[in-house]
Parts: structure tokens; C-alpha cells; sequence
């Protein structure tokens, strides 16, 4: 066994020795020093062992006892420290000393084999094990094989300490250990064990070294492409800032505002052209400029300060107000919006910002403003009731005469700002019908088209005409315009009229002749029996002036037109006669009469006439007149037919000579008979 001891002691020393020049050549992780250790106090107990006889028995058994479960828990120190653990607690090494303790106690007092053994062999199985269940618990890599190949020897390293223990429980005698093939066996199968635990450790270490030279490939890959892609970027940023200055450079020069850049102290070092037009500079003054402080600008050069002041405290200011003073002296009002410049340390160095004219714009404003002041101005004279309302449904305007007619005590301002629900709370039970007033008043709103002379009841029998206006400029909708007018005093005369008309067409119609009222313009209006004169169904012949002008006789028709234009240039008296195409086909004759209403200007307003059916008397006119002729026929035919007797007889008596004549021969006679036959001829067709 000594010689055994021995082996044991050369080879854990070699292990150790081998482990040290890996710790010393090789990056190794924590953990690896205490393993290291752990493997040479347990080949100084080995060694411990093998020098039993030769030093004094209780050193060797005190010390080699103690030595095994030492080593084994500085290895343990190194699994946790290798696993990321914290180091072993002191607890450990003191039981440790109390077990060594124990074992001597038991080696020179209670000489027992077993429980020497069993006290020997406890703490290893219970070091060894609880080193697997670390290991085997631990959040390793998928190809770190080597933590379970250590856990697994370590398993079985507990298993041969407990083995031991079953051995010593068995009736081999005490002196028979040291020479049992079993406790070698136990010795040589605990080193075997314990030499490929640690060669495991070191290969376990060289896999973390490589896994971390691939990851510090990887890792050095992923820096390269950061690199690149920083390179990439820093390219684009140097792009976008050589793009950014080209923009900010266009603007500066393109620009309609003036753009400028100013020290602290308000000295110009850079502006614009438009700067030197706004400043009434000429475009070869612009060193002028730029040695003239922005201070001399201001209208107000305390003004310039304040300014100053609340850019360095905001960082910025926005259309600030200013009144500047250009070459001449002229005041221009302007809008600057300015932002401070800074240096790296966030120090202001400078301004810089813009600077707009709006001078025109100001006196566009006043003149808009006095525009408004007008427009307000009529409205609020005006006897309609007018209400001027936002895009947003907000009152804006409503003059005296709207509150009057909404029974209002407000004043009109009162009710400026006021919203659609509020308004229409107000004069909402001034309406007849205040439930379908609202939502009358809803819907034209939701439409937004124009209302015209839309009828409204509002209550004690009263009436307003209401337009609706939506405001419209270049297609933008700007808001509503609402127009009410009392038209109650005007609904009551229509009626009267409507009844008076109602009175006169009865009146007409009882009459044989029809009157009729023609507005001047395209419109005819016929009282009386217009239709059953030119026999038309009721109410079928078209109130039209073309109507009545396509039923004049072609004959008649220029005739009638200019004694109509006459009356209406006041020449004449329109009475004339003419005739109108009934709708069988026949002609009936009319005598019309009518006069032109004028008003106080001489302004002719309508026309008011009356037209007669003289049809039956001029045909009772037209049967005497053939009457009469017929007598004079007759009368004239009494004597017409004794003057052709008388000349008959001639030309009778004239045509018997000459036959008689004839058979004689004599020409001369014939002649003469021949002549008085044509004279009588003559005569009688002179008498027709």
C-alpha cells in the first residue's frame, strides 16, 4: 500500500504540476486556480498516506484524512467561482476541521475501522455530489459536453467512498485494510477518477477559450460592420449636411425675407440682397450695411436690447414686432423671428433669423379693418335684421333691428361669440313652431346653399322673409350671413289685394266684356270669359303675351303692335279694332281699349284694358250692306237692259241694209251700215 500511496502521490503531483503550467501558459477563467489547488492537498494527503511508519502515525492518519475532504472543497470553491457562483462558505472548511477532528479522535481513542472509515468517507461522497448537482443544474452552452463529463465523474467519485463504507461494514479484520485488493482498488479507481476530473477541467477551459475566440470573431465581425455601416453613415451625414448647407444657402439667397446673421454686440456678418432692398440700400452699398449695427436699424434703439434679451433667455422668438428705420428714414413695420447662436460650450455667440416685411400688410389690415367698420356700419342701420356668423358657428355680428325682431333684450355685442346652441336657445320661441324652426334652421345650415325669400310664422300672427347667405371666397367657405325681414305689414296688404282682385274678377265676369292687366313683360291676366270667347276648355288658354299675339289676324298684327307701342310712349289713345282666331278656325272681331298705369316718375308700371266681341255685329253690318248693293243691282239692270234694246235695234237694222246692199253691189253703203254697227258696239260696251 505504501507503494501504491506513492504512485498516487507522483501522479496527483504530475496533475497538479500539468495544471499549474496550463494556468501559467493559458488563459484560464475563475475557478481554475482553487481546482488547481484542491488537486494538490489532495496528493499531499496521497503523500501523507505513503509516508505512514516513517513520520508520527497521528500526523500521517490526522493530516491524510483531513487532506482528502480539503482538497475536495477547495474544488468546490472552484465550480462555483467557474459556474459564476459565489465562493465557498468558511462553514465548509470548519466541518471539514471538526470531521479531521473527529477521525483523530476516533484513530487514537475508539480504534474502529468502520466508523473511521465512515467519517472519512462521508465528507467526500457529500462534496462530490453536491459538485454534480451544480454542475448538471448549470446554464452551459448545448456543446459544453465536458460540464456533464465532470458531473458524471463526479458521481461516480461519490459512489467509491460509498462503496468503501459497505466495505468496511463487512468482517475483514482492521489489519487487513492496508493489504485488501478491495482498498486498492478503492485508491486506484478515486485517483482514476480524480485524474479525469481534471483533465476534463482543462479541457473544459481550452472549449470556453475557444467559444469565446469564435465570439470574440463574431464579435470582432459585428464591430467591422459597425464600422462600415458607422463609415456609411457618417458619409450620408456628411452628404446631408453638405445638402442641408446647399438648402440653407438657397434659402439665404432665394428667400423673399431678409435673412441675416449678427454678433453678440449687433454688428451684421452676413444678410441677403433682399436685406439691402428692405434697408433702401442700393445693391453696391452692402459694405454700408454691414458696418452699420442692427441697434441704428430700429426705430427704437433701446428696443434692440429688449429684443436681445428675450431671444438669450427663450433661445428663440417667433414674428416678434418690430418698427425699423431703412436709409431714408421711413419707418416699415416688420416681423423678426430670431434664434440665438451658440458655441460648443452652449455659449451665445451671435443671432441669426429673418426678417419680413409687412408693411402693405399692416395698411391692408387698417384698410380691411376700415372696411369692416363700414360693412358693420350698414348692417347695423339696416331695418332687416341681420346676423353675421364664424365657419365655426360663432356669432360674429347682428345689428339692432335682429334683436328687435327676436324679441331680445340683448345688446348686439352681447351676443358676439355666442354659439350655435345658444343662439338658437335665444330665439328659438319667437318662432310659431319652435321644433320645426330648429330643425329647419339645421338642415339649411348642413346644406350650406344659398336661401332666398323663405317664409317663416313667427308668433302673433307675424311673418319674416329670411334669406341665407353662405360666404364663399375663392370656393373657401368664410362663414354664413342670415337676413330676416317683417313682412307682416306686406302679407297683410297682399291679402287685401288678393281679396280686392278676388272682387274685381267676380265683377268682370258677370260683364260681357273682358278685362285683362298685362305687367309689361310676359304676362297677360284675362277677367272674364276669355276662354269661352275663343272657344278654349276653362283655364287653357295661356296667360302670355305670345299667346294673345300668335291669335291676332297676320293682317292686323303690325297694325295693333304700334298702336300699342303709341300708347306706351303716351302718343295716343289705344281704342282699336281687329281680329282674333277663334280655336275652330274662325276669325272674331274685337274692339280693345286700354291705358298704361305710370308711377309718379312717368315710369310705365302695367297695362289695364278691356276687350269687346263685336263678332255679331259686324256680321248684322255686313248683311244690310248686301242688301243694299243688291238693290242698286237691280235698280241698274232695269235700265242697262233698255239701252241694249235701242242698240240692238241699230245693229239689227245695220246688218239687214248691208245684206240687202251686198246682193246690189254697192260697197259704199255696206261701209257705211258696217261703221254704225261698230259705233253701236262701242256705245253698249262704254254703258257696261
Amino acid at each position: 500500500m505504501v507503494l501504491l500511496f506513492a504512485i498516487c502521490t507522483v501522479i496527483t503531483g504530475l496533475v497538479a504540476l500539468c495544471l499549474l503550467f496550463f494556468q501559467s501558459t493559458r488563459k484560464t477563467y475563475p475557478g481554475f486556480g482553487p481546482w488547481t489547488a484542491g488537486v494538490a492537498i489532495i496528493a499531499a494527503g496521497y503523500l501523507l498516506f505513503a509516508l505512514r511508519g516513517v513520520i508520527p502515525l497521528w500526523i500521517s492518519v490526522f493530516a491524510g484524512n483531513l487532506a482528502f475532504p480539503l482538497g475536495l472543497l477547495f474544488q468546490l470553491n472552484g465550480i462555483r467561482l467557474y459556474l459564476g457562483l459565489s465562493t465557498t462558505r468558511w462553514a465548509y472548511f470548519a466541518i471539514s476541521a471538526g470531521l479531521a477532528l473527529a477521525l483523530a479522535f476516533f484513530s487514537f481513542h475508539w480504534d474502529s475501522v468502520y466508523w473511521r472509515g465512515f467519517s472519512t468517507s462521508l465528507p467526500m461522497i457529500a462534496i462530490q455530489w453536491y459538485m454534480a448537482a451544480l454542475l448538471f443544474r448549470a446554464k452551459a452552452s448545448p456543446r459544453s459536453t465536458f460540464i456533464k463529463a465532470i458531473g458524471s465523474l463526479l458521481v461516480l467519485g461519490g459512489f467509491l467512498p460509498l462503496l468503501r463504507i459497505v466495505w468496511f461494514a463487512l468482517p475483514p479484520s482492521a489489519s487487513m485494510i492496508w493489504t485488501a485488493q478491495s482498498e486498492v482498488l478503492f485508491f486506484v479507481g478515486f485517483l482514476s477518477v480524480h485524474i479525469g476530473e481534471s483533465l476534463t477541467m482543462m479541457m473544459l477551459n481550452a472549449e470556453r477559450v475557444e467559444s469565446e475566440l469564435l465570439e470574440s470573431k463574431d464579435d470582432l465581425a459585428r464591430t467591422v460592420t459597425s464600422l462600415e455601416e458607422a463609415s456609411v453613415r457618417q458619409k450620408q451625414t456628411e452628404e446631408s449636411l453638405r445638402e442641408s448647407e446647399e438648402r440653407y444657402r438657397t434659402f439665404f439667397d432665394t428667400s423673399r425675407d431678409c435673412v441675416f446673421m449678427t454678433s453678440l454686440d449687433g454688428q451684421f456678418i452676413d444678410f441677403n440682397d433682399v436685406a439691402l432692398e428692405i434697408f433702401g440700400y442700393a445693391p453696391g452699398d452692402r459694405e454700408e450695411l454691414l458696418q452699420t449695427n442692427v441697434s441704428k436699424v430700429y426705430a427704437n434703439p433701446e428696443e434692440r436690447e429688449a429684443h436681445a434679451s428675450l431671444v438669450a433667455k427663450q433661445g428663440y422668438s417667433k414674428e416678434y414686432p418690430v418698427d425699423l428705420r431703412k436709409k431714408d428714414g421711413t419707418v416699415i413695420h416688420t416681423l423678426i423671428t430670431t434664434v440665438a447662436r451658440r458655441d460648443l460650450h452652449g455659449n451665445i455667440i451671435g443671432f441669426q433669423g429673418t426678417v419680413r416685411d409687412i408693411t402693405e400688410r399692416r395698411r391692408a389690415e387698417e384698410e380691411l379693418r376700415n372696411t369692416l367698420q363700414r360693412f358693420y356700419t350698414i348692417l347695423s342701420s339696416m331695418y332687416a335684421g341681420m346676423l353675421l356668423v364664424t365657419d365655426e358657428g360663432l356669432v360674429e355680428f347682428a345689428n339692432q333691428a335682429f334683436c328687435d325682431l327676436f324679441d331680445l333684450d340683448d345688446l348686439p355685442s352681447d351676443l358676439r361669440g355666442l354659439t350655435p346652441p345658444e343662439m338658437i336657445n335665444k330665439i328659438q320661441d319667437v318662432y310659431a313652431h319652435p321644433a320645426e324652426a330648429v330643425g329647419r334652421i339645421q338642415a339649411i345650415v348642413a346644406q350650406q346653399r344659398p336661401v332666398k325669400a323663405e317664409e317663416i310664422a313667427v308668433r302673433g300672427g307675424r311673418a319674416y322673409l329670411r334669406d341665407f347667405i353662405p360666404l364663399l371666397i375663392d370656393g373657401k367657405r368664410y362663414g354664413r350671413l342670415w337676413h330676416h325681414q317683417d313682412i307682416t305689414d306686406r302679407k297683410r296688404a297682399e291679402q287685401k289685394l288678393i281679396e280686392s282682385e278676388e272682387r274685381f274678377r267676380l265683377s268682370a265676369e258677370s260683364l260681357s266684356d273682358v278685362i285683362y292687366e298685362w305687367d309689361l313683360g310676359s304676362s297677360v291676366k284675362w277677367f272674364g270669359n276669355i276662354d269661352g270667347l275663343l272657344g278654349y276648355a276653362p283655364g287653357e288658354f295661356p296667360n302670355t303675351l305670345e299667346a294673345w299675339m300668335d291669335i291676332l289676324h297676320p293682317d292686323d298684327r303690325d297694325r295693333v303692335w304700334k298702336a300699342v307701342e303709341k300708347q306706351l310712349g303716351d302718343e295716343a289713345t289705344y281704342d282699336i279694332e281687329y281680329r282674333v282666331q277663334h280655336k275652330e278656325g274662325g276669325w272674331r272681331y274685337w274692339v280693345a281699349r286700354g291705358k298704361v298705369l305710370k308711377d309718379t316718375s312717368g315710369k310705365p308700371l302695367r297695362w289695364i284694358g278691356a276687350v269687346t266681341d263685336i263678332t255679331d255685329r259686324k256680321q248684322a253690318e255686313e248683311l244690310a250692306l248686301q242688301n243694299a248693293r243688291l238693290r242698286s243691282v237691280a235698280d241698274l239692270s232695269s235700265g242697262v237692259a233698255h239701252h241694249f234694246n235701242n242698240l240692238l235695234q241699230i245693229v239689227m237694222a245695220s246688218t239687214s241694209l248691208s245684206l240687202f246692199e251686198l246682193e246690189s253691189g254697192d260697197l259704199t253703203q255696206i261701209k257705211t251700215n258696217l261703221e254704225k254697227m261698230l259705233q253701236a258696239a262701242t256705245l253698249g260696251a262704254e254703258t257696261v
